[in-house]
Parts: C-alpha cells; sequence; structure tokens
C-alpha cells in the first residue's frame, strides 16, 4: 500500500469504521446469504458463489485449530431429582435424594449441598476402597488381549453377569494396578510379561485339556482370536511399508462442521490417509468401510467388547479392497528390490507377513506358484509373462488375503 493510500485510511472516523466492521458481521446484514442459494442468484453468480465457498473451506480446513479443552463448571445445584419410570422424562415418580450407590459402600460417604459432587464422585470411584472400578478396567484390558475376560460378562458385574473364573488372579491385578498409581502401562507389561500371554493358541496335551475345559476357561493355551479392524488396516500397511508412522498435527483435514452433511450436501470424509488408524476419523454417519467388514462397533453406543463374525464379504473384501491391492504392490517391490533371489524373497515375504519362516512345502509351492504365473498358460488372464512385479504382488495379495495374516496364534 502507497503512502498516499496509508494517509488517506486514517482519515477515517474510528466511529465509522468500527460501524463499516458491524455491517460486514452483521449475519443478518447486506453480506447475509439466503437460505435457498439456488432460487436467490443467476447462473453466473451461483457458479461464483459455489467456487468461493469451496474455496472458504480449504482455506479453513488449511489453518492451525486454536488450543481448546473441553471442561466442566458448577451451575445449579441440585440435590433431589424425581424417578424417571420406565426410563421415561415423562413419567416421573417421587423425587430421590443424590448419593453414592448404598450397595456399593464401604465407608460412610455424603457429598457437600453447596457443590455438583462430580470431584467426590471421581475421588469416590479411584478410591482404593471401591469395589468395582479397578476390577473393571483390569478385565477390560484382560479382555483386549486374550479376548475374553476374567469375567465374561465385562459390562455386567452383577448377579446376572458371569462369575469370575480366577477370582484370585482378578483381585490381585487389581490391587497391583492400584498399587503402582493406576499406571495402564504397568498393567499392560505385567499381562504381557506373563507366561500365560506367551502361551502358543496350540498344546502337546490338547485333547486331554479339551476334554476337561473345551471352552478354555482354565487359560491352558492361547485363544485363537483375530486382529481388530484397526490392527489388520495399520499391519498390511506396516508390512508393506507404506505405514506413515508420524505423530502430532490434526487428525482430519476439515472441521468438525463440514463432517455433517446430509442428502444434498457434498461428503468430504476421506480414509486415505496412511497414518495409522488412531489418527482415522470416526464418522457415525458415514464409517470407514473397511472397518465395518471387521465388526467395528457401532460409536453411538459405548462397548465393552466387540463382536467377531466370520462372513465371506470379509474375503470378499481382503480379496478386493484397493488398500489390499495398493499394499500387495508395494510389498511385492520390496521383495524385488531386497533380493534377486526366489527363495529368499518368499522367506522375507513369510517373515514380515506371518512372523515366521516358511517351511520347505511352503517355499516350493510358492516358487511353483510364481513360476505358473509367468508361465504360458496364465497369459490368458492378461498377465504379461515379463512382468515379475505383477506376480509377487498376487503372490504377497495370497498372504494377505489368508487367515494367518488375521489371526493371531
Amino acid at each position: 500500500m502507497s503512502a498516499a493510500k496509508d494517509s488517506s485510511a486514517t482519515n477515517f472516523a474510528a466511529e465509522d469504521v468500527e460501524a463499516a466492521r458491524a455491517a460486514v458481521k452483521d449475519a443478518s446484514g447486506f453480506l447475509a446469504v439466503p437460505p435457498k442459494v439456488d432460487y436467490a442468484f443467476d447462473a453466473e453468480t451461483l457458479k461464483e458463489y459455489f467456487r468461493l465457498e469451496e474455496e472458504a473451506r480449504l482455506a479453513e480446513s488449511r489453518a492451525m485449530d486454536e488450543p481448546a479443552v473441553m471442561s466442566v463448571g458448577e451451575a445449579k445445584i441440585l440435590t433431589s431429582l424425581p424417578i424417571h419410570i420406565r426410563g421415561s422424562h415423562t413419567n416421573l415418580g417421587e423425587p430421590v435424594a443424590r448419593d453414592f450407590p448404598e450397595v456399593m459402600r464401604t465407608q460412610s460417604a455424603s457429598l457437600p449441598e453447596d457443590q455438583s459432587g462430580r470431584l467426590q464422585l471421581a475421588k469416590w470411584l479411584t478410591s482404593e476402597q471401591h469395589p468395582l472400578t479397578a476390577r473393571v478396567f483390569v478385565n477390560r484390558v484382560w479382555t483386549w488381549h486374550f479376548g475374553k475376560g476374567l469375567v465374561g460378562t465385562t459390562e455386567n458385574f452383577g448377579r446376572l453377569g458371569d462369575r469370575p473364573t480366577h477370582p484370585e488372579l482378578l483381585d490381585w491385578l487389581a490391587r497391583e494396578f492400584m498399587r503402582s498409581g493406576w499406571s495402564v502401562k504397568h498393567l499392560h507389561r505385567l499381562i504381557l510379561n506373563s507366561s500365560t500371554w506367551r502361551m502358543a493358541s496350540t498344546s502337546t496335551d490338547a485333547d486331554v485339556a479339551e476334554a476337561v475345559d473345551p471352552e478354555n476357561r482354565l487359560q491352558w493355551k492361547f485363544r485363537l482370536q483375530r486382529l481388530s479392524a484397526e490392527q489388520i488396516r495399520d499391519s498390511l500397511l506396516q508390512v508393506s511399508g507404506r505405514l506413515d508412522a508420524s505423530i502430532g498435527g490434526k487428525s482430519v483435514p476439515l472441521r468438525n462442521k463440514q463432517f455433517v452433511f446430509n442428502h444434498t450436501s457434498e461428503d468430504h470424509t476421506k480414509y486415505d490417509s496412511l497414518r495409522r488408524a488412531a489418527f482415522l476419523p470416526v464418522i457415525r454417519n458415514n464409517l470407514y468401510t473397511f472397518f465395518e467388514q471387521f465388526d467395528f462397533p457401532d460409536p453411538t453406543m459405548p462397548t465393552g467388547r466387540r463382536n467377531t463374525t466370520t462372513v465371506a464379504p470379509q474375503t470378499l473384501m481382503m480379496m478386493n479392497s484397493e488398500l489390499v491391492m495398493d499394499s500387495a504392490d508395494s510389498f511385492a517391490k520390496q521383495l524385488l528390490e531386497r533380493s534377486s533371489d526366489d527363495v529368499q524373497r518368499v522367506v522375507f515375504a513369510y517373515q514380515a507377513a506371518f512372523g515366521r519362516l516358511p517351511t520347505d512345502n511352503e517355499t516350493q509351492q510358492a516358487i511353483d506358484f510364481l513360476s505358473q504365473l509367468k508361465s504360458q498358460a496364465f497369459t490368458a488372464i492378461g498377465l504379461d509373462r515379463n512382468d515379475e512385479q505383477q506376480a509377487w504382488s498376487t503372490f504377497c495379495h495370497s498372504l494377505f488375503a489368508s487367515n494367518e495374516f488375521i489371526y493371531v496364534k
């Protein structure tokens, strides 16, 4: 800006500048956009309006987020609330004073009349005298690692829930968890360093053990379980060398309001990021299709333990998903660059995908399979006989689509 323009700008009165700013910021002023823009503007103006709207959306998405934190504060203190009969807020019963559940008290406790009681409730829940908090949490962590908890009903420790299979172990873990200062890392290390965790999914005495304990309630072997949806995705990216392990920054490239859409607006949700699944968005009305196929829980409901289903669409997803096919291409490229010897490539592929060496029979089968793909008999499917990359990509795809890749043994 020139000096002349700078000097002229200072001639405006302060009240005029403030009035201009107020007029620009007025949502109902001369810059207001009608609710039905399609009918308010002509075709040329409407095209320019949509262009500017998209430009503004991208600029807002790239902007840094302002630091923010969610918190609670004291409001009107209610010392009693009416019972909602059958859970209906329209069918109210007699008022009941707020208090800790009597059946769960181990000592006298009361709530102050001049406070909301949140702080007192938090201290009560995390007290070493509380009978459930540490046990419930320890059981959840055990369930995540073993597929089934010491108490099978993770969300029900009441009379209608399952009895603990190892009550003394549950109590000891809960006490150790509290003794460590409620350290989740300490709890994980304790479980993962145990002989129970390090067991194989097979046993030399399987026939005898299954006759006594067919459901493995006594933990005589490691329970065969499938990887979660997020673990399957991240494993594909990690093995193929595509995983972006960076941390920090935005989880999503959009503002929260841009995820809210209907049948008339554009959905900007994308799941093409190569970062870990922890950084992917969870959009309730548009979940990631890959996750949905592998029993991703309903994000609108609390879930203590995920269901594990085995259905045909899961296999089709592993065969046809772009994520799997692109990962197979990348994995094949790694194998070709790593060695010129086919046997060494197969050995490395098994180590990376399955965490073990292939047997002699598996190695020979892989070599025969690759030879067949490059033979004259298979040119009918459009495979170039000289395209070694495509042959190895098909082999890598078969590893990813196998049960051994997605099941923990």
